[in-house]
């Protein structure tokens, strides 16, 4: 496998996975707290598909995705591509 295909497979799996910080709690106010410490830092919640609320018994968990800003994306994708190039010299 080629460099640019080793790129070409992060990028898809960044786009999936790594573009998101994800809140996982069981507790409304915790959700409400991490979710204003991210929109402070310029992240933004993504499509209403990436947001979940079970109910188990007597918890309720809620799981949401926060889209990083596109600066910082940038930044961990440039990480990942010197990583790349770094490992095939």
């Amino acid at each position: 496998m080629n460099i640019q295909e080793l790129k070409d497979k992060a990028f898809a799996q960044y786009q999936r996975q790594g573009r998101y910080e994800v809140i996982y709690t069981n507790y409304i106010t915790d959700m409400f707290k991490q979710y204003d410490a991210l929109v402070a830092k310029g992240y933004t919640r993504a499509d209403d598909a990436h947001i979940t609320a079970t109910n188990i018994n007597f918890a309720v968990q809620q799981v949401i995705h926060m889209v990083k800003p596109e600066k910082l994306q940038a930044q961990e994708l440039q990480s990942i591509y010197d990583n790349i190039e770094g490992e095939s010299k």
